[in-house]
């Protein structure tokens, strides 16, 4: 029985849970693959209240995760009638493992609370453990459930994929069950080709009815990790993969006998085409594949044509590609159909350089781009973040990248329920696994959860979004372990001891639920629950050759290095854009260590993407990077003591674009500048054209000013000039609005070049005024940059939460458009790793409106030890400077204790300073 038939089961089921699951936020903490999960639950005192009894409960402020496990406790004292205790002395006891930041008792105030931070420390063995509030001899507890997740113990995700593809591709069939069969029929070629069943245990299916989604992902997954499958064995997997392509509608279908033009269905045609193109991307020289390739992509680039074009709409169950018509049907798979469509026609540009296919692609991908909400309904739309960065930094496009990861975690609006699944079941960590949330509490799919892989290539283009994707993946390969027979506890899977120990261990379950018949979780599948109303016969196992298959994939992108180490390689999957360089997204899942031994092949420097600074300039097999705990970090592999050139906003190494997003140095450069004056045969722009023969010049007269429109405000501390003829002295002013300005300093001018420098602050307008030439004629410059010495610039960050892809590193992004978003709850942080111990005296912090009232800034030499700098119960929000007692720190910390509003918090921009001369 197909798939299918299951995944429209499923539909109904979800659509029948309704809408409410979809208003759920998904918060995605860049703590959850490495820290223990709270679960927590508060208990009521265990006592009899008299007239005069005092009552003691306790709760929590945010039942999640938070890096450090920091939790705020806070107990209420009433007494019997309800009236609050004020002055009351509360103590707080939590068992072992866990500790008190600061004193255990706390004093309750007008409304009869009393709060304090409890570190739950990794000590504490997995299990329930409990916390203890007492005052005037009553108590309440509330207990916590501490869930370790695999923390990235050693699994070799490549190792298995090998071992999958050589025991389904094995034709002297080892196992219980036949995976692999003859195909005579010739359907679609002039040649033999193969089948494969659904379901382990599945009979194999007649000639032509063999599924693209379980044979073609195989094979591409397979190549993708090393295996040549145009030459296995003396078979070549690859040409008999083209029995899925049609030639009599120029496009593939899930099955080689399908009849029709695929208008039943948008996901599937959609996945059978996406695979043979990347078939053909992978083997460039393999028979007939540039042929089918090139009429895969016509027909895609017409049906985006006939769907709208610029605007095209593929709301819609289906496609029919013999009328060239849209299908409406009953659901909306149009999501998934879109995103596949932009990915094929993008590389189809990159292979054939046809302009055609690169303005389809657009369209394409902009009919999810316009969506308010989630469009995902089985995988492909994970394919649009990096779809959508890598033409942003290509093709000149403007997609919402920080939009599409969005809508990664958020659960669907064309399939209710559908989307990252997040936490932990029963003790099991499987946040970042793809499927069901609502599905009987939760349902993860294999199949989607190894398609996570497609979104690595997002932070090749778009780096900011490094500590988002990086981490997901990171999770992902901890949690997907649990979907194999001999990665989890056989009283955890359905079948129990049957195989674990079996060789088709290497086939992943179907699916991993939260709970099914009293297990929580379980490892599961469809067949178990529906095959006998889908006719399947009873020795059909959950065990799921069409997800399995995609394994390769995953293990061509995901590597768990060490235990605490996972490496990501973001060029894998990003087919066409192969320039020879190796990138790699490092993430650290371990809870010690600020700087991390990572591999690099051979000798090699290590450039930093984020910072765009070369950490090392000659290496040889391995290299230390900071990488505080739960950081990421995207590094380039290039020669010793390579020479990089940085222009248009980018970073090259030779013809090679290393970096998207390069530092910008000079605010000023290209911006709108006015003056008090300018003579003739001069202009005022000159000053910010880069070029040194132009200048400015003003009019022989005292007092003239100048003034540059830096489009945006931004954080500002030099200013530098090229003297022409000088001035006496300068003023430098600033202006947030150009109408309030505020005087930043005054100093002699001197001739040449002059550097000047002032404590950091906020500016939008910097002007350089009254000048008067030294020998009364006319001030003339030939450049004015202006610049920040900001130590946290495009620094590695890590927070408690992010929510909705508004990730900690966009504080330092310097991107006034972007921000942080934290999870709720009081207790939330960020800190920003300046790579290495420096003096720091100033911190700018630009709030948005969910801004801190009560808030600390700690440093920290380690990450381990904090100490407090500066600390608030009063902030307003908005633009902060904040002067602290210079001290030596490689950590910055902003730790948010109570909210000025009812939302969470957000940080625009986190500014650090060392003092003028240091």
């Amino acid at each position: 029985m197909s798939p299918s038939k299951r995944r429209r089961v499923d539909w109904q089921q979800d659509r029948d849970n309704g809408p409410s699951a979809f208003r759920r936020r998904t918060v995605l903490t860049a703590t959850a693959w490495s820290i223990p999960v709270l679960s927590l639950s508060a208990a009521l005192p265990a006592h009899a209240a008299t007239s005069d009894a005092v009552l003691v409960s306790l709760s929590f402020d945010s039942p999640g995760v938070l890096r450090g496990c920091m939790v705020r406790a806070i107990a209420t004292v009433v007494t019997s009638s309800g009236a609050p205790v004020a002055g009351a002395s509360v103590v707080f006891t939590p068992d072992s493992g866990a500790t008190v930041l600061g004193s255990r008792s706390a004093t309750t105030d007008g409304s009869g609370r009393a709060a304090v931070l409890i570190d739950i420390s990794l000590a504490n063995d997995p299990g329930m453990h409990a916390v203890t509030a007492t005052s005037q001899g009553r108590s309440s507890s509330a207990t916590y459930e501490v869930v370790v997740s695999p923390r990235s113990a050693p699994f070799d995700w490549r190792a298995r994929a090998i071992a999958y593809d050589a025991f389904v591709y094995d034709w002297s069939q080892p196992g219980e069950y036949p995976t692999i069969a003859r195909d005579t029929t010739h359907r679609n070629m002039d040649a033999e080709t193969y089948k494969m069943p659904s379901y382990y245990g599945q009979p194999i299916p007649g000639d032509g009815g063999q599924e693209a989604i379980t044979q073609l992902p195989s094979v591409v997954g397979a190549t993708l990790v090393g295996i040549d499958k145009s030459d296995q064995g003396g078979r070549d997997y690859v040409d008999m993969c083209r029995t899925f392509f049609q030639p009599r509608i120029g496009v593939g279908l899930n099955n080689p006998g399908s009849g029709g033009g695929g208008q039943d269905s948008f996901w599937y045609p959609a996945t059978a085409n996406f695979m043979l193109s990347a078939l053909a991307m992978l083997y460039p020289r393999a028979a007939h594949y540039d042929d089918i390739f090139r009429s895969i992509a016509d027909k895609h680039e017409a049906m985006v044509r006939a769907l709208g074009g610029s605007v095209a709409d593929f709301t819609g169950q289906g496609f029919d590609f013999e009328t060239m018509t849209l299908s409406r049907g009953s659901r909306n798979e149009g999501g998934d159909a879109a995103a596949a469509t932009a990915v094929i026609l993008m590389w189809a540009h990159s292979r054939f350089g046809d302009a055609r296919y690169l303005e389809a692609a657009q369209w394409a991908l902009g009919y999810l781009d316009r969506s308010s909400q989630s469009l995902n309904y089985e995988w492909a739309t994970l394919l649009a973040p990096s779809a959508a960065a890598r033409l942003n930094a290509t093709a000149a496009s403007s997609f919402d990248v920080r939009k599409h990861l969005m809508f990664v975690l958020q659960q669907s609006s064309a399939r209710w329920g559908w989307g990252t699944i997040t936490g932990s079941w029963s003790g099991y960590d499987v946040w970042g696994l793809q499927g069901s949330v609502t599905d009987g509490s939760g349902y993860a799919f294999a199949m989607g959860s190894f398609a996570t892989a497609f979104l690595a290539p997002t932070v090749k283009y778009d780096v900011r979004y490094v500590d988002l994707v990086g981490p997901l993946l990171a999770s992902v390969a901890d949690a997907a372990r649990f979907f194999y027979a001999d990665h989890i506890s056989t009283t955890k899977q359905i079948y129990g001891t049957r195989f674990s120990a079996s060789p088709a261990k290497v086939i992943a379950y179907e699916g991993f639920r939260a709970q099914e018949a009293g297990v929580r979780p379980r490892a599961t599948g469809d067949p178990s629950a529906y095959g006998r109303q889908w006719g399947l016969p009873p020795q059909t196992t959950d065990l799921g050759l069409y997800g399995s298959g995609w394994v390769g994939i995953f293990a061509s992108t995901v590597e768990i290095v060490r235990s605490g180490l996972v490496r990501i390689d973001v060029d894998a999957l990003d087919l066409g854009a192969g320039d020879g360089l190796r990138r790699s997204v490092y993430v650290n899942t371990a809870t010690s260590g600020i700087d991390v031994a990572v591999p690099v092949h051979g000798s090699c420097a290590l450039y930093d993407v984020l910072t765009d600074t070369v950490l090392t300039d000659d290496a040889s097999g391995q290299a230390s990077i900071p990488l505080p705990p739960g950081a990421a970090r995207l590094v380039v592999e290039l020669p010793p003591h390579p020479r990089l050139e940085r222009r248009g906003g980018r970073t090259f190494f030779g013809n090679a674009v290393v970096n998207y997003r390069a530092a910008v140095p000079d605010e000023a450069a290209g911006r709108p500048v006015t003056a008090s004056s300018t003579a003739p045969d001069s202009r005022v722009d000159n000053v910010v054209d880069d070029e040194p023969s132009t200048s400015w010049t003003s009019a022989q007269a005292s007092d003239q000013w100048l003034s540059v429109d830096l489009r945006e405000v931004r954080f500002v501390s030099t200013v530098s000039i090229d003297w022409v003829r000088a001035a006496r002295s300068v003023r430098v002013d600033s202006s947030t609005d150009g109408s309030t300005w505020s005087q930043a300093v005054t100093v002699q001018a001197t001739p040449g070049t002059q550097s000047i420098s002032f404590p950091a602050i906020f500016a939008r307008f910097v002007r350089l005024s009254a000048m008067t030439a030294v020998d009364g004629t006319a001030v003339s410059i030939s450049s004015l940059r202006v610049t920040s010495d900001d130590l946290a610039a495009r620094a590695l960050t890590v927070a408690s939460t992010s929510v909705n892809a508004n990730t900690g590193q966009m504080v330092t992004d310097g991107d006034a458009g972007t921000r942080w978003e934290s999870g709720s709850g009081d207790t939330q942080w960020i800190l920003v790793d300046l790579g290495h111990i420096q003096t720091v005296n100033r911190v700018l912090l630009w709030w948005e409106t969910a801004s801190a009232k009560s808030y600390r800034i700690d440093s920290s030499l380690d990450a381990v030890t904090w100490a407090t700098s500066f600390s608030t119960r009063s902030s307003s929000g908005g633009r902060e400077t904040v002067d602290i007692a210079p001290v030596r720190a490689r950590f910055l910390r902003v730790f948010c204790l109570e909210r000025n509003t009812q939302w969470a918090y957000s940080i625009i921009a986190l500014g650090v300073f060392a003092a003028v001369g240091s």
